[in-house]
């Protein structure tokens, strides 16, 4: 669950990343072309206004320059002159022929400052002075002498800037500023930003309800894949009220695997449970003959009677092996019952431990029985047994010299067996694997003891009487394992 809910809070920030990214960039370029698009209408006005403001001051320079030439007055004129510079906005500067540029209308007169300033002082001095942002070090002296245009901006003004008569060695220049208009783009920051939040919380919406809708269907199979891992070949992907997508297609197509698994699995168990059944009959007519050889019921030399008890022996495993098959697939198709009725489990316990000891003897292994002289519960005694002789019988696979067997009962959770041997125990990797029906360990090799089947039957039944059963590490070497089961106590009493 963890994992899903992680899955579904990574998708909605992703999406509510990307909304506010794309609203981001949405808003920046708006703003940065809003405010492009005004600098060009402002330079375009200014370009259109410039020829005639130009044409203008030209006319008036000439009329200045004859009257001048005729040796009468032109204060007049030249104060027309400021009086367009000042309704135009413009501003009059001079290129003088060693690049240097100032400001004032003498260039464009004709005439020198005044050092006094008091003859003409309109005409001589400066008219509407260059805004603070501008200055005459931002002019291109070379081009502007030339004839050629310049335009350009600084901070929020644009300017235009056009030489009103060229070749001598003053050039008069007018220069005409715009402010660019930001207030709208000021105004459009508050709009967007609340349009950026209602679009974020809408982000926010649509991305939940997506990210619900992506990872519903993988949670709902991420349930089944648990499932059907679990053994419940039954279970299926619900595909939900979205059945056309890619997600419910592969629901679908893990739902027609789960239908193939379950259907090779009905034919396993059917195959086991016809097999095994017709092995048993044969198997037992071998072991018969055989075990006439060995006993002499039928008259036979000794050799014969060697080999005799080689096939019976070897007939005895077979029919162990053709049990504990039969004992699985009965397990897997739910076709065993459970026979409870009240039983000493000590004492049951101590019978099948004695069954082993010819055996362990053989391998010079000390068997240990450990626990309560008596102890009465309520369970089936047959798959009990079956139990602890199955656990008794791997554990002989791996001892090395002592093997304990123990039971004893645990207030409010049932019965617990241990049994522990000395062997070289369980490689990590491998302990959630050895309850597996044909798992064999291949770090740890054994000696050839029994079906190999033990354990799997040992955790099948164990989940069938509600029981767990694990592999723990022991004290010393070795391994112990556990089998808890919750069997009714009925009664005790300790040695």
């Amino acid at each position: 669950m963890r994992a899903r809910r992680s899955l579904r809070a990574r998708l909605l920030v992703a999406m509510a990343a990307i909304a506010v990214g794309v609203l981001l960039v949405t808003g920046v370029t708006t703003i940065a072309l809003a405010r492009r698009s005004a600098e060009r209408n402002a330079i375009s006005h200014l370009e259109e206004q410039a020829p005639n403001v130009t044409n203008q001051l030209r006319g008036l320079a000439r009329v200045v320059r004859s009257r001048r030439l005729r040796d009468q007055p032109g204060v007049g004129l030249g104060r027309l002159v400021t009086a367009v510079l000042r309704v135009t906005g413009g501003t009059l500067v001079t290129v003088h022929a060693d690049g240097s540029i100032t400001e004032g209308v003498s260039g464009l007169l004709g005439i020198a400052p005044g050092a006094d300033g008091t003859v003409d002082r309109p005409a001589r001095g400066v008219v509407n002075p260059l805004p603070a942002d501008l200055t005459v070090t931002d002019f291109d002296a070379v081009r502007l002498r030339s004839g050629e245009r310049q335009t350009g901006r600084l901070a929020h003004r644009v300017f235009v800037a056009e030489a009103v008569r060229t070749g001598g060695d003053d050039t008069p220049v007018l220069v005409l500023t715009e402010k660019v208009e930001s207030a709208a783009t000021t105004r459009a920051r508050g709009y967007f930003v609340m349009g950026g939040a209602l679009a974020l919380v809408a982000a926010g919406v649509v991305s939940y309800f997506l990210a619900r809708r992506l990872t519903r269907p993988l949670a709902a199979m991420s349930v089944t894949a648990g499932a059907i891992a679990g053994g419940d070949l039954s279970a299926r992907v619900d595909l939900g009220p979205h059945p056309d997508d890619e997600l419910a297609d592969l629901a679908r197509t893990m739902n027609a695997m789960a239908v193939q698994l379950e259907a090779a699995r009905h034919l396993e168990r059917s195959f086991l449970l016809s097999v095994s059944h017709d092995l048993r009959t044969p198997l037992t007519s071998i072991r018969g003959f055989a075990d006439a050889l060995t006993d002499g019921t039928i008259p036979a030399t000794e050799e014969q009677r060697k080999a005799g008890a080689v096939i019976s022996a070897e007939a005895g495993r077979l029919e162990r092996l053709v049990a504990d098959l039969l004992d699985l697939a009965r397990l897997d198709a739910r076709q065993f019952s459970l026979s409870p009725r009240a039983f000493d489990l000590a004492g049951s316990l101590r019978t099948t431990v004695d069954a082993f000891r010819p055996g362990a003897a053989e391998l010079d292994i000390a068997l240990e029985v450990q626990g309560p002289e008596v102890l009465t519960v309520t369970g089936d005694p047959e798959r009990v047994a079956q139990i602890v002789a199955n656990l008794v019988e791997n554990a002989l696979k791996y001892a090395r010299s002592r093997i304990d067997v123990e039971v004893r009962a645990e207030p409010g959770a049932g019965v617990e067996i241990r049994v522990v041997d000395d062997g070289p125990g369980v490689d990590p990797d491998e302990v959630e694997r050895v309850f597996e029906r044909l798992f064999v360990s291949r770090a740890v090799p054994g000696r050839s003891v029994g079906t190999g089947l033990g354990l799997a039957i040992v955790g099948e039944l164990t989940n069938a009487m509600g029981g767990h059963a694990a592999v723990e590490r022991s004290a010393s070497d070795g391994c112990a394992f556990v089998v808890r089961v919750p069997l009714v106590r009925v009664g005790t009493a300790t040695a």
